[in-house]
């Protein structure tokens, strides 16, 4: 394959994959389930449990900033729960 093809193609796997992501996420949704992201944070809890908010925005590629606003809506929602960080007493580890 050529430069331009091999382009090409990444381009469109990345449309499909972006399509078939919203698609479930809207069907999750309509089932009241969770997203995406939600899921994967509650992977990354299942694996480390009291995950600073840091480490599971590193496990997921998220920037810590987009972390942290899924956390706080996730604990909004009672899936987890906030609390210091025991080396620095700062609220950023999750369970």
């Amino acid at each position: 394959m050529s430069a331009a093809a091999d382009r090409r193609l990444v381009f469109l796997l990345n449309v499909g994959q972006r399509r078939v992501q919203r698609w479930v996420e809207a069907k999750m949704a309509a089932k009241g389930g969770l997203t995406a992201a939600q899921s994967g944070a509650l992977f990354v809890l299942g694996q480390n449990d009291g995950a600073l908010i840091g480490e599971a925005a590193e496990a997921l590629d998220l920037a810590p900033s987009a972390m942290t606003g899924l956390i706080d809506r996730m604990a909004r929602a009672e899936l987890v729960e906030r609390r210091p960080d025991p080396a620095t007493a700062a609220p950023c580890a999750f369970t």
